[in-house]
């Protein structure tokens, strides 16, 4: 993944490729990716390892219900084991998963900041050998499938350069905040450097903004 995203790429073809790898990592039957189209609102599917897979999945977004409907709207990681269990909790499309095959399901969304974009979503058979109790993996896989969709494009030289000038900008006031807070309070830089980790971690915050804290307060002291 880490290769494809330095070199030109078609999002659904990646996407696939990333599908069919977090299946057999997980040891799940099928995978498939659905995404909502950002300023509509609705999901649709982007790819999937398997013509079964893929009905289900429409299936679910036509009648708005099921686990991957309900990972993008809550935005929470759903994980139901067992047809009981399934048809219980959605009902309507019961009839759908047992004529895909599948009994197991993990659902998980896929997070850009702060909003959903979409799931990933994994299915199990009854016969299938892999436990779906234990897909912590998973989660990297949807990481990974976000980071395909919301960089592909050609980024531009101009752009790149705005971008190395801006993460150069960042170091210069991380590397000032250092030496503040090495003189302040009498520390070697490396403790200034965690220190400034340590604050801008118990503050919730980006190290940049928390350096630039720093060395603007430190401004504004000096006569």
């Amino acid at each position: 993944m880490a290769s494809a995203l330095v070199r030109p790429y078609d999002v659904v073809g990646t996407a696939a490729r990333l599908l069919s790898v977090a299946a057999d990592a997980a040891g799940a039957t099928a995978a498939a990716l659905i995404m909502r189209r950002v300023g509509e609102g609705h999901l649709e599917l982007l790819a999937a390892t398997s013509h079964r897979a893929e009905e289900l999945e429409v299936y679910q977004v036509q009648n708005e219900d099921g686990p991957c409907f309900e990972a993008v709207e809550t935005g929470r990681i759903v994980a139901v084991s067992g047809a009981d269990l399934v048809a219980l909790r959605w009902p309507s499309i019961a009839g759908a998963f047992r004529r895909a095959g599948y009994d197991a399901v993990h659902a998980i969304p896929l997070r850009w900041h702060d909003e959903v974009i979409g799931a990933l979503n994994l299915f199990w058979a009854a016969d299938a050998p892999g436990d779906p109790d234990g897909t912590e993996l998973a989660g990297v896989f949807a990481d990974m499938a976000t980071l395909a969709i919301v960089h592909s494009g050609t980024v531009s030289t101009v752009e790149i350069r705005r971008r190395t000038i801006a993460a150069l900008d960042e170091r210069t006031v991380i590397e000032r905040a250092k030496g503040v807070l090495a003189q302040q309070r009498g520390l070697s830089m490396d403790a200034a450097y965690q220190a400034l980790l340590d604050a801008a971690a118990e503050r919730r915050e980006l190290v940049s903004s928390t350096a630039l804290d720093i060395v603007e307060a430190a401004a504004r002291r000096t006569p």
